[in-house]
């Protein structure tokens, strides 16, 4: 599959009356086929917007997202349908793929043996799972994972961080995160871009020292500190009095 070319994004959203408020200004940049791109900015900077629109789910009032097919999004808050369970859940996607491939699809995402688990009677991790592997079952060529992460307990944060690169690094899936997490998106970016507060706009693209290896040992690593160091300086610079909305 081809790279995705993110071109010359703009929105606004029309406020009372004529008024209207300028979100996205001119947003290009690549999406490399095979890699995790995340894009680091605080909360209300127009990044869930950004990711709404590569997904498909808003239009933009100009630019293009090219090729623009087979992109899966899944929301802050994985969604899943309470009433079916995990194996139901994962066919809704795909009805017609086999028993076998339902099962080989949970047991990637680490739900073996959880066919017949409700997903409401589960953690936020278990649901986000579900999400995976129902975007697994369609065979994208991107998903798109809107800070999905911070509304997990520690442990599933970081077993789910993990269960990522491994996807991406055996299955050979693309993903786009958004978060406002700079360690998260040490730890799971090829590339990490920058995002400007609004209108929000690429300022800066980082690839120098990533990736890092699938291990959460990485995290007390020199070399892990002093590009986490790098990117605060970077984005206090940016962002300023913003930086409360960030987490290390």
């Amino acid at each position: 599959m081809a790279n995705i070319e993110v071109k010359n994004i703009s929105f606004s959203y029309q406020s009372t009356g004529s008024v209207s408020r300028k979100i996205l200004e001119d947003v290009s940049f690549s999406i490399e086929q095979n890699n995790i791109t995340t894009l680091l900015a605080p909360n209300d900077s127009g990044k869930s917007t950004l990711l709404k629109i590569i997904s498909g789910l808003l239009k933009a009032n100009s630019g293009s997202i090219e090729p623009n097919d087979k992109i899966i999004f899944i929301p802050e808050e994985p969604s899943s349908f309470p009433w079916l369970n995990v194996e139901e859940n994962i066919k809704f996607a795909s009805p017609n793929i086999s028993k076998d491939k339902v099962e080989e699809l949970a047991s990637s995402v680490g739900l073996e043996g959880y066919s017949d688990h409700l997903p409401h009677n589960n953690s936020y991790g278990f649901r986000f799972r579900i999400s995976l592997a129902r975007a697994l079952a369609v065979n994208p060529r991107l998903i798109v994972i809107d800070d999905s992460f911070k509304i997990m307990d520690g442990e599933s944060r970081e077993e789910c961080y993990q269960l990522i690169k491994e996807i991406n690094e055996k299955k050979g899936i693309t993903f786009l995160i958004g978060t406002a997490n700079i360690s998260e998106a040490l730890f799971l970016s090829n590339k990490i871009l920058l995002l400007s507060k609004n209108p929000a706009s690429i300022v800066e693209t980082i690839t120098e020292g990533l990736p890092f290896n699938n291990d959460l040992n990485v995290f007390e690593s020199p070399s892990f500190s002093e590009l986490r160091i790098k990117i605060e300086k970077s984005l206090k610079e940016i962002h300023r009095q913003r930086m409360s909305n960030f987490t290390i």
